[in-house]
């Protein structure tokens, strides 16, 4: 059994960003499938606010590494890291610290 590696407040790396590395080790690891857990139920885990765990968790289906559905929650997507978006991208690494990841903010009407 593994211990993971507990959030980091004072990296350089955001919070959010660290999360979503965690929980892409645990699906890439067999660790978690199908559902994600909520919302609710990461911010309790982590000790990190609602807004950072809902963040982790869009930053997961931004990088096609999850799947939301509507009043279902989150769902695990392929660990193949070879895996493309529906636009034929092949998926960021969520754990780079240098990456620069697009708002979601703005994008609609634009």
């Amino acid at each position: 059994m593994s211990v993971e590696p507990a959030l980091d407040p004072g990296a350089p790396v955001a919070l959010y960003v660290q999360l979503a590395g965690v929980l892409t080790a645990r699906v890439e690891g067999g660790h978690i499938t199908g559902r994600l857990p909520s919302v609710i139920e990461l911010a309790a885990e982590f000790h990190v606010s609602r807004d950072t765990a809902g963040k982790a968790l869009r930053l997961l289906a931004r990088t096609g590494r999850a799947t939301a559905v509507r009043g279902r929650g989150y769902w695990a997507t392929s660990s193949d890291p070879m895996s493309t978006t529906a636009t034929g991208q092949t998926m960021p690494d969520v754990s780079d610290p240098n990456r620069r990841y697009p708002s979601s903010a703005g994008a609609a009407g634009s």
